[in-house]
């Protein structure tokens, strides 16, 4: 009975030059649950895992006087009703979600084990998509898209109007357990799907067959949450504890060589929190990784060597269950030759609150830290040999030298 909705936010700074999310569209989805959510390539189409179904939706932004005009036409509807409005303080979507296909995704309907899609996933173009959930399979979907001169509205005729078809290119089975992440390699030649059956698959787009099986830390009691293709020869996975205890890990997987055939083994292993993490995500710098925990707290990590950098504690009171991030234009360095944009992490948490924090470690205070640290040791040394070595007094040597 609860109502759910996929909603929009721009980032934008505020006076003090921090990032703020603005909700700019919401899209409501009444009593159908997004228990996944993913943007294509291209921004045009949004996939969203809902039950046992799957949905896509085209997004529209609208142009700027889309935007005036329906401003407008809430503040002539509100002056009716005597409720006087600033343009300023009205609220209105600048962008629209249209419902282009929806299906099933055969997720056994049981009373015992209810329907869900854990997550959705777009390959490296828009067309490609996989989905994954508590049947303890994968699906790779193909999206495609024609032109029907067949319309029915007479305001339209002489338009095509745009028909969305779905194909399932595999249904690929041998996961025992549910589903929890998937990701496309940037070549679009794997698929990782990571499971809680303590197994991560690597499988081959081309073929639908099972390249790899990437084992979880079993004997350390760990079990995969999230995966990511940091490029197509490195799979960077977070390992959590089976039962909630103990450190979470990174754990880095590489291929010795690009394409089917490589054989992909562990390169680094990094325990990156004492308690459960819940979710990672790379910057698009390909700087940093955000670091999420169930305690409602975010680190940034170094990329190279996953050590921490920058921790933000109580961002949520409860435990987060998603984190991207977003770029904001730099308003205060921003030229129209050189725009600066300042990366910020996104989360969202089962408070029901999205927070905003900043990407960008400060190397100048680390730069200013280490020559303040040096310098007094410096200091410190030349203190220490004046003292086991004072300088010869003058007159001393003078008198000794004239009584010699």
């Amino acid at each position: 009975g609860i109502k759910n909705c996929i909603s929009v936010y721009e980032i934008e700074e505020n006076s003090q030059g921090l990032g703020e999310a603005k909700n700019i569209v919401q899209h409501e989805t009444d009593s159908e649950v997004c228990t996944s959510i993913d943007v294509s390539p291209s921004g045009h189409l949004v996939a969203c895992s809902m039950g046992d179904s799957c949905g896509v939706f085209a997004y529209r932004k609208f142009s700027s006087d889309e935007v005036k005009a329906n401003i407008e036409k809430r503040l002539a509807s509100e002056a009716k009703k005597k409720q006087k409005k600033t343009m300023d303080e009205t609220i209105d979507n600048v962008g629209e979600f249209k419902m282009i296909l929806q299906w099933t995704t055969d997720v056994p309907l049981d009373k015992n084990t209810p329907a869900c899609q854990n997550v959705v996933k777009f390959g490296c173009r828009d067309n490609l998509m996989a989905t994954g959930g508590d049947d303890c399979l994968v699906h790779v979907w193909e999206i495609s898209e024609s032109k029907d001169d067949n319309v029915s509205d007479e305001k339209q005729k002489g338009k095509k109007e745009q028909k969305w078809t779905v194909n399932r290119l595999y249904k690929l089975a041998g996961h025992s357990k549910e589903i929890r992440d998937l990701d496309f390699d940037p070549s679009g030649t794997f698929l990782a799907s990571a499971s809680k059956d303590q197994g991560c698959r690597m499988w081959d787009i081309k073929t639908g067959k099972l390249a790899q099986l990437l084992p979880a830390d079993t004997a350390s009691g760990l079990t995969y949450r999230r995966c990511k293709f940091s490029s197509s020869t490195e799979l960077i996975t977070l390992q959590i504890p089976n039962g909630g205890r103990g450190s979470s890990n990174i754990v880095v997987w590489k291929a010795n060589k690009d394409g089917i055939g490589g054989v992909w083994s562990v390169s680094q292993v990094v325990a990156v929190s004492k308690g459960m993490a819940t979710s990672f995500y790379l910057t698009k710098d390909g700087k940093y990784v955000g670091l999420a925990a169930a305690d409602g707290s975010i680190s940034l990590l170094d990329r190279k060597t996953f050590s921490p950098l920058r921790k933000f504690n109580d961002v949520h009171n409860l435990p987060i269950t998603g984190l991207a991030s977003a770029y904001c234009v730099d308003k205060n360095t921003n030229t129209a030759k050189h725009p600066l944009r300042k990366e910020y992490l996104l989360s969202g948490s089962i408070d029901r609150i999205v927070s905003v924090v900043p990407v960008q470690h400060s190397h100048l205070k680390w730069i200013l830290l280490r020559l303040l640290l040096t310098l007094l040791l410096v200091i410190s040394i030349f203190a220490i040999v004046s003292m086991l070595f004072p300088p010869p007094n003058e007159e001393a040597e003078a008198y000794i030298e004239k009584e010699l």
